[in-house]
């Protein structure tokens, strides 16, 4: 498929994401070992179907209305969680301008909340 095609919509501009994750065969040079064990191909795999998964749940679903759960119903994080941030350039790269298609076509729709908004325009 043509970048074009890959991003026509953002279900296809997910997927674009969701393929940089599986792209192996290139060079493994600079890449912390970890990164280049069976158990890691697994690992991305996994997280690839997962994430395709719940695209295609929230695809089906989009006719039903949603109810989304609000600020007031979440319980406050008590210790910020600590974690590490996976050296996929490819993806956040695809993730970065995903999101700003979303910010961008939202905006043309005018169906963004001001609070949206401007989650959206951090990125």
């Amino acid at each position: 498929m043509s970048q074009a095609d890959w991003n026509r919509n953002l279900y296809w501009a997910w997927l674009h994401c969701l393929k940089a994750l599986l792209t192996g065969g290139g060079s493994t040079d600079g890449l912390p070992a970890f990164m280049k064990t069976v158990a890691w191909q697994d690992k991305q795999l996994n997280t690839v179907l997962a994430s395709w998964s719940q695209l295609r749940h929230d695809t089906i679903l989009y006719a039903k209305q949603s109810n989304p759960m609000k600020l007031d119903d979440m319980e406050p994080q008590t210790k910020m969680v600590e974690g590490y941030v996976e050296p996929v350039p490819e993806f956040y790269a695809r993730l970065l301008a995903l999101a700003r298609m979303s910010r961008e076509g939202l905006t043309a729709m005018k169906v963004l909340s001001k609070e949206a908004q401007v989650r959206l325009e951090t990125v």
